[in-house]
């Protein structure tokens, strides 16, 4: 038998050894098989010729291996990819489409039009980052349902949070613009992800240093549990249960160029 190039013998050992360890552990019964890591092995070896190749490919080869749909809550259709993170095996795990935020978006419009009607004396705030892309998008729906402009603003919650010292590095320091007066308004206050309730206190601390509202209510879009403070949304497009080790990562097609979405990030 000729002898393999490196490359194309470190794919089929690893596609091999990975059948073993997902067929029986990460992954539902039948969704990777040995079957299919014959395929890609296979496929390595008739690009013997070509090693550089095969090399290359064989992060794409690996990954469209493990690229799972299946069905979600509520038969929601998610889709799920693995990769390493920090050296560990990770699931990236979509809960929120384009589509899906598009509808939380227009729907909480619509009930802050219908709790708050008088625009005049209600204001929506969103907090640094993508908080602040949120307010802005449901600020345009409110206004296209009422017709009437609506008044916004921006936090950054920096100096309020409680974490400042002991984080270990320096801030990153945003805008806050509030260009009106807070006094007996209605704030909605908007952020992505809602976790210990910590941002949200500082937000809410960071607002007050501007006046007195009559009501602060509150939207996120996504509510992953494991509060620390009493703090709950009014308006909230989607829960979900993690772990304190999941990352929840939201992203928006303004602030991150690309495609709007909600995934979990999970080490297994």
């Amino acid at each position: 038998m000729a002898k393999q190039p490196a490359a194309i013998v470190s794919l089929i050992l690893l596609t091999e050894s990975i059948t073993v360890m997902y067929s029986s552990q990460y992954t539902p019964p039948g969704k990777v098989t040995r079957d299919d890591a014959y395929m890609i092995r296979q496929a390595a070896l008739r690009c013997h010729i070509f090693p550089a190749a095969a090399a290359a490919g064989a992060k794409a080869a690996i990954n469209g291996l493990f690229y799972i749909k299946y069905g979600g809550a509520s038969g929601q259709a998610c889709s799920q990819e693995y990769y390493e993170r920090g050296g560990m095996m990770a699931i990236e795990r979509e809960i929120l489409s384009s589509s899906d935020i598009e509808r939380i978006i227009s729907d909480t419009a619509s009930r802050v039009v219908r709790d708050f009607p008088d625009m005049e004396s209600f204001a929506i705030v969103g907090i640094q980052t993508r908080g602040v892309e949120l307010a802005a998008r449901i600020k345009e729906k409110i206004e296209k349902l009422t017709g009437k402009s609506v008044k916004n603003g921006t936090l950054d919650i920096t100096f309020h949070r409680d974490d400042i010292i002991t984080r270990g590095k320096l801030p990153v320091l945003k805008e806050t613009l509030i260009e009106f007066d807070i006094n007996n308004k209605i704030i909605l206050l908007v952020d992505d992800v809602l976790f210990t309730g910590r941002t949200t206190k500082a937000a809410i601390e960071t607002l007050m240093a501007f006046g007195r509202p009559d009501m602060i209510r509150f939207f996120v879009l996504v509510d992953r549990g494991g509060r620390e403070l009493p703090i709950q949304a009014d308006y909230c497009g989607h829960k979900v249960l993690t772990v304190a080790e999941d990352l929840v990562k939201v992203r928006l097609r303004d602030t991150d160029d690309v495609e709007d979405s909600v995934v979990i990030v999970t080490e297994k």
